[in-house]
């Protein structure tokens, strides 16, 4: 699995869709049935942003949506590090960053 390294930038107070394609190394699809889907925020080591979700869009093709809401990106506006990690059940489960890099939190304009 290659880790998708990339910038995100949104504005305070928006709701924000990631969509994430999981490729195993051959670049075939990876099936995310029975995984779970967690993108983390943080400022050093304060956690500005956590969201996990049963992965459910298209599972069997590999395409997860994380939808941030807009009480999520409810914070001060700066530029932080995120990472997404997709989980089983296993016992200890399987666990792959498939995706990390810097979130940008735009000031908003309208509040």
């Amino acid at each position: 699995m290659s880790i998708a390294k990339t910038l995100l930038t949104i504005y305070r107070g928006d709701t924000h869709s990631i969509e994430i394609t999981v490729t195993d190394a051959d670049g075939d699809a990876y099936n995310l049935t029975g995984y779970t889907a967690t993108f983390t925020a943080k400022a050093g080591t304060t956690e500005l942003i956590s969201v996990e979700k049963a992965c459910t869009t298209a599972p069997s093709t590999g395409v997860e949506t994380i939808v941030l809401s807009s009480e999520d990106t409810e914070i001060t506006p700066r530029t932080c590090e995120y990472d997404i990690q997709i989980a089983n059940t296993d016992s200890p489960p399987i666990v792959y960053t498939i995706a990390r890099g810097r979130l940008k939190i735009l000031k908003d304009i309208t509040t």
